[in-house]
């Protein structure tokens, strides 16, 4: 069998991968690539998310403020098929609203993931599907985040100041992102929008392709992606008489128009949770063992 196999072409083609193997390693050092990617951990928790944000309204409450209590944690199947223990679900009351105005709620769904990053399967358009609903439209669209709170700093990156008057760095003020209507299985009359997009190294993206072409620049030591899932409703009441959140958004130009003034005073604060990417170039984030100073949240040189 050896003998039948030790023929000139097969050992030239064994010489040639093991020579391509070689060579791969040495251009892969020469250039300090780095091909699997080490896990960062977020600025902070992101159960910490600001629970009240945005202007201050005439009856001196937040225009945004956390309604209720946050999703409870899934169970450890739930959390091994989401692929993450970092997650937050949560409901936000605009105030300026009537509270059956439709977008005078938000549910908010943030997963983050670090590491190596293969594929992004959870997004509406899979799991939704997959769990009975029909998706009936789709667009891409792009957010336009305005806000007294966002600026530019001298060198070109947009920042925003948080409700805790902390600098950030935003991803952009345009923010492209995918929206999706879907119609309820068990009531076919009941449709309600969503939105979502990712923050990947610090970049705004909107297909879950395009996580992995931001995560995995052969330069980076480390990559992160978080999903921003906005799906804006009303409030309203379940079979037991209850107050809850309500789907109530069926027009994308609307729900885009609705997120777009959300996460105008949102984003900021989401991005407080996340790796500040200017700092993890800089090395200074995560802290290098034996350096206790943190990484500056304060951006200078607004305008």
């Amino acid at each position: 069998m050896i003998k039948r196999l030790a023929t000139p072409p097969f050992v030239v083609a064994c010489l040639v991968l093991l020579g391509s193997a070689v060579s791969l390693k040495a251009v892969v050092s020469f250039n300090k690539w780095v091909l699997l990617k080490e896990e960062i951990p977020p600025r902070q928790n992101m159960d910490k998310l600001a629970v009240r944000f945005g202007p201050m309204l005439e009856d001196g409450r937040f225009r945004y403020e956390r309604y209720g209590d946050d999703a409870p944690r899934l169970g450890a199947d739930m959390e091994e098929e989401l692929g993450t223990k970092q997650y937050l679900t949560r409901v936000y009351r605009d105030h300026s609203k009537a509270p059956d105005e439709p977008g005078s709620m938000f549910r908010l769904h943030l997963p983050y993931y670090s590491g190596t990053i293969d594929t992004v399967p959870h997004v509406p358009d899979r799991c939704w599907t997959a769990g009975g609903a029909q998706r009936t439209d789709r667009k891409m669209m792009t957010m336009q985040l305005t806000s007294d709170r966002i600026g530019t700093a001298d060198d070109g990156r947009v920042i925003a100041t948080t409700v805790k008057r902390k600098r950030v760095t935003l991803p952009g003020r345009q923010i492209d992102a995918a929206f999706a209507l879907f119609e309820d299985a068990n009531r076919p009359s009941h449709r309600y929008g969503v939105s979502y997009f990712f923050i990947a190294n610090g970049a705004a993206v909107a297909k879950p392709e395009g996580v992995r072409i931001k995560a995995f620049n052969f330069t980076d030591r480390y990559a992160y992606y978080c999903k921003v899932e906005v799906m804006p409703g009303r409030q309203g009441t379940n079979e037991k008489g209850e107050t809850v959140f309500v789907p109530a958004v069926n027009d994308l130009e609307v729900a885009n128009r609705l997120t777009s003034e959300f996460l105008s005073y949102a984003l900021p604060e989401i991005m407080l949770c996340l790796p500040d990417w200017q700092e993890v170039k800089a090395g200074r984030y995560p802290v290098p063992a034996g350096n206790d100073n943190q990484p500056s949240e304060q951006a200078t040189g607004v305008h």
